[in-house]
């Protein structure tokens, strides 16, 4: 109701012009391929979600996430406060994503 108050015309006819062009979309290539690959995707995309997904498989290999994940109740279980766990576990995960960062 809203765009046909600001927009004073037949709004319909245009909802359904973006209807049509998504389904056509869609059935040209699934939308996680046309973030990817399509006409609209960027380089810098690809390579921001590249590192993303290497830096998530480190993480998994050496099972780092785990431990970052975990170390709030790993600490308190060996005798820190709530507190000072979780002020180690900031600590930590800021000197790891000092590590992502310049290495």
């Amino acid at each position: 109701h809203a765009l046909k108050m600001t927009r004073q015309n037949d709004i319909e006819n245009e909802l359904q012009c973006i209807i049509q062009d998504a389904q056509s979309r869609q059935k040209d290539m699934p939308l996680s391929c046309a973030l990817w690959f399509g006409p609209d995707s960027s380089a810098g995309l690809r390579r921001s979600m590249a590192l993303g997904i290497a830096i998530m498989m480190l993480q998994q290999l050496a099972a780092i996430n785990t431990i970052m994940y975990y170390s709030t109740i790993i600490l308190i279980r060996v005798g820190f406060s709530e507190m000072s766990a979780a002020w180690l576990t900031c600590a930590c995960a800021g000197m790891q994503g000092l590590g992502i960062a310049f290495c």
